[in-house]
């Protein structure tokens, strides 16, 4: 996508981010900083290195939350295991509709075990980046790489509260799946009985997983939101990010 274009009162600085929307940024203070340069001290060189890491390692995450809607999936799986459920009222307990179904409802479970584990690295990873971003602080660092935090906590934060949206639709409906189970009329004479539990068991770490993510998340989204506050009001920087297209990416799934 177009770059990120800083606009300062003594100069343009253009930052390069894939997968960005096009992104303004005013700096309404005149400083001199110029950002970060080569220089002879050893200071100066350990500063630029930290810097370095820190943006790395934040644009890292922004731009792989950009080609990330597994979210998107969790939520539609959902509720096409709560359609597969609903089918089966008034059929025959022990009929031949029931096997289909459950496997049916067994490959939406193990495509959602799959993303849960995508998501915990995902989770993970924000969280570590989000706490280093809040422990390390960017005060020390110079106006450029003040400015690319600000653009990228900005972009992460806004994947992470369309993240937390999906997966918390996600966890509402699979509460639900799970709740309308014990309606079904299953009991200890059924044949799908051990199939059904095991089946349960796995849905109950799916609800537990996703609560921990969605917890995690919009935890360090308050973070993040402190941080750019504070880089704001800091810097008098302004920054204005195109919200995210959610139809867009719901319909390349």
């Amino acid at each position: 996508m177009a770059s990120n274009i800083v606009e300062a009162d003594a100069e343009e600085i253009e930052l390069s981010t894939k997968d960005v929307s096009s992104t303004t940024v005013s700096v309404k203070n005149g400083s001199d900083s110029t950002g970060p340069t080569q220089s002879d001290s050893a200071s100066s060189i350990t500063t630029k290195k930290k810097s370095d890491l820190l943006t790395s390692d934040l644009q890292k995450v922004a731009e792989s939350n950009s080609t990330v809607c597994k979210e998107w999936n969790a939520r539609r799986l959902s509720e096409l295991m709560i359609f597969d459920l609903q089918s089966l009222k008034g059929k025959e307990v022990f009929g031949p509709e029931i096997v289909s179904v459950l496997d049916y409802i067994e490959r939406k479970v193990k495509l959602n075990e799959d993303i849960v584990i995508e998501f915990r690295e995902f989770s993970d990873e924000v969280v570590s980046v989000i706490q280093h971003v809040e422990t390390t602080g960017t005060s020390h660092l110079p106006l450029e790489y003040r400015t690319f935090v600000l653009i990228n906590l900005i972009i992460v934060r806004q994947e992470i509260t369309l993240k937390v949206k999906w997966l918390s639709i996600a966890k509402s409906n699979i509460d639900n799946f799970h709740k309308n189970v014990h309606t079904m009329g299953f009991n200890i004479y059924s044949p799908h009985l051990n199939r059904l539990i095991i089946l349960l068991d796995k849905i109950k770490m799916i609800r537990i997983a996703l609560k921990s993510f969605i917890k995690n998340l919009r935890k360090s989204a308050d973070v993040a939101s402190t941080i750019i506050e504070c880089i704001k009001k800091e810097t008098g920087v302004k920054v204005e990010i195109p919200p995210l297209d959610i139809s867009a990416r719901s319909s390349k799934n």
